[in-house]
């Protein structure tokens, strides 16, 4: 009989075994990330290309902040807000993450058309599911390679129209005898090479944005995996409102930057001085209180890590600051889920999670001091 794990318990071993796949990926992206890097260090990019190898590196950053987020979301029990998106556009800005995956092991091709597919749902879990699927059928070592493809259908009985998304390869395929448990939460064919946790993760997915999957296969000819998404007409679709651009063409004011990694704070320096502040950077606690003991009357931002080396740590910094110059504004950021779970003090407007873009830092930073409108 298989041992009983109290639901705490389980849910803890799911978080771990959610890590060592993430972990997996993100060294996946990583190798993505470096190698691009390093032909544009080089200079070895062939003419027209660094913007290529830019994007893709903005595109498998994003993808490795969306799997941390999922991660630390799903620890925390947290939820993310659904919104209304084209699942065809939402798919093409991805597809250069899923191309790396396939890249080398066998050919992956797309094709929505020119038909809008409006859905409501959470694009980051999406992503998360297709990848999963993908990622499956890279593992079956299809022999004509992996498609993807999007098109208006009914379900069955259920009312309504319906986006049908159809992942298909033609790999190994699937036994029969195994096809009914492939959605079970720990179950793999592949043992020490996968969570088991995959299709189950799509499964919740899929359930979670109202639709449902179903699945088709044949030893030594493919699979195919059917996504049903309830469609969303145009009429039902919120109005998007497109964030303002920055009021002025600079920033003004002084602002102390606390951050103990080097690389993050040279950036996030680099970024705020080109925009136009005056900028004060310390590495730790005591250098932060070296330098309001200085600067202080003249700074109106301090923007902080949480967690910085030694006994003192970036809310604290913000509390003595704040309780001598009470008009001090504060931003903190973190990508440390500890952090957010122990301190109370953060909300949306305080706070700007790691990793981020320049423009989120840039937005972040003329909110708090009223020269961008939020």
């Amino acid at each position: 009989m298989m041992k009983q794990i109290p639901l705490e318990g389980q849910k803890m071993e799911m978080v771990g075994r959610l890590a060592s796949s993430v972990i997996h990926d993100l060294n996946n992206l990583l190798t993505v990330i470096q190698l691009n890097a390093a032909l544009l260090e080089s200079g070895e990019a062939r003419e027209g290309e660094t913007e290529k190898l830019a994007s893709e590196i903005s595109q498998a950053c994003a993808c490795a902040a969306d799997l941390t987020r999922n991660l630390l979301s799903f620890a925390r029990g947290e939820q993310n807000e659904k919104v209304v998106f084209d699942l065809s556009k939402d798919l093409v800005a991805f597809s250069p993450v899923l191309t790396l995956f396939a890249a080398k092991k066998t050919n992956f091709q797309m094709d929505f058309g020119t038909e809008e597919f409006l859905i409501e749902g959470i694009p980051m879990e999406l992503h998360q599911a297709i990848l999963n699927l993908v990622v499956n059928a890279i593992a079956a070592k299809p022999k004509n390679g992996i498609s993807l493809t999007a098109q208006g259908a009914k379900y069955g009985a259920w009312p309504g129209d319906w986006v049908e998304l159809i992942i298909r390869d033609t790999g190994e395929g699937i036994d029969a005898k195994i096809l009914p448990h492939i959605f079970e939460s720990f179950f793999t064919t592949r043992e020490g090479r996968g969570s088991g946790l995959g299709l189950h993760i799509v499964q919740r997915v899929l359930e979670s944005h109202g639709g449902h999957i179903e699945v088709e296969s044949q030893p030594g000819v493919g699979t195919a995996f059917r996504l049903y998404f309830p469609r969303v007409t145009r009429s039902e679709q919120p109005q998007e409102v497109s964030p303002d651009p920055l009021v002025n063409e600079t920033l003004t004011g002084k602002v102390l930057v606390v951050e103990d990694d080097p690389g993050i704070r040279s950036i996030a320096v680099r970024i705020l001085r080109g925009k136009g502040c005056e900028v004060l950077e310390a590495k730790d606690g005591p250098e932060a209180r070296a330098l309001w003991r200085q600067h202080g009357a003249g700074i109106v931002l301090l923007f902080t890590d949480i967690v910085l080396p030694g006994q003192i740590l970036g809310h604290q910094l913000a509390k003595e600051f704040v309780g001598e110059r009470a008009d001090l504004k504060v931003i903190y950021t973190s990508g440390n889920s500890s952090a957010l779970r122990d301190t109370e003090i953060l909300n949306h407007q305080n706070f700007l999670p790691k990793p981020y873009s320049p423009d989120m830092l840039l937005r972040k930073v003329g909110e708090m001091l009223g020269q961008v409108r939020p």
